[in-house]
């Protein structure tokens, strides 16, 4: 589950505006009013690449119900806690499933920069997808701003806007340290990927496989146009 609000409703369809401040028009059959979970649930994000909610506290009895990607917010009965096995979902469909509390981040703090960089090694070969900001297929700007989600920093959606964000300032190609971000593209910035050290970056792009992987800097066909790094005042 995600928090949006919604701005317009025109027939079948809603105008939200999203945490990021990403607008756009979605089926109304997909929102569900936050009222209607009652005061008794509170959310917790999945910390697994992917986590299956089952019907019964059970993995091998039944199929499971569905399957929610990495840092779905997931609403919980409040008798749920980290120290029990299971953890009671509360479905935005009305009704109750499972799923195993170990796929679950109950710790809220936000990660270190060495914790986001071993984080974003365990995304590799997930499919490009455009638009796709979950495991189910990250694009390049999607992957960014769920690392910095997870140490606590907003970043804008796209690549363009991240570039510019007053967030970050500007370092040099010659003084990347992991955890900066690198930027390319031609006439505008159209790609970004993640500095890791070495001489690597890892990113989720088409040229050559469309997927998420690890490239070299020195042997990428994208074109190098700035580098970022998070201002001192911002880090975790």
């Amino acid at each position: 589950a995600s928090s949006v609000e919604t701005l317009d409703a025109v027939d079948n369809w809603s105008y939200i505006l999203m945490k990021d401040g990403v607008m756009g028009w979605v089926p109304s059959s997909t929102l569900t009013p936050s009222t209607s979970l009652g005061s008794h649930v509170y959310f917790v994000p999945v910390k697994s690449l992917f986590a299956h909610v089952y019907r019964e506290p059970n993995i091998k009895s039944r199929a499971p119900l569905m399957t929610l990607p990495h840092g779905a917010n997931v609403p919980l009965s409040s008798d749920s806690c980290e120290e029990v096995d299971w953890a009671r979902v509360c479905l935005l469909s009305g009704g109750e499933g499972w799923i195993q509390s170990a796929d679950l981040k109950w710790d809220s703090s936000p990660k270190s920069v060495e914790q986001m960089l071993q984080l974003s090694l365990l995304f590799q070969g997930l499919p490009y997808t455009w638009g796709g900001t979950s495991s189910y297929g990250y694009d390049c700007s999607g992957f960014v701003q769920m690392l910095f989600l997870e140490m606590g920093i907003q970043l804008p959606r796209n690549a363009k806007d991240q570039a510019a964000s007053d967030l970050l300032v500007s370092v040099s190609k010659e003084d990347l340290v992991p955890g900066d971000l690198v930027f390319f593209g031609l006439e505008r910035v159209s790609h970004v990927g993640l500095y890791l050290g070495e001489g690597l970056f890892i990113h989720s792009g088409v040229q050559g496989s469309p997927l998420l992987r690890v490239d070299r800097l020195d042997q990428t066909p994208y074109v190098w146009m700035c580098g970022r790094r998070l201002g001192i005042s911002k880090l975790p």
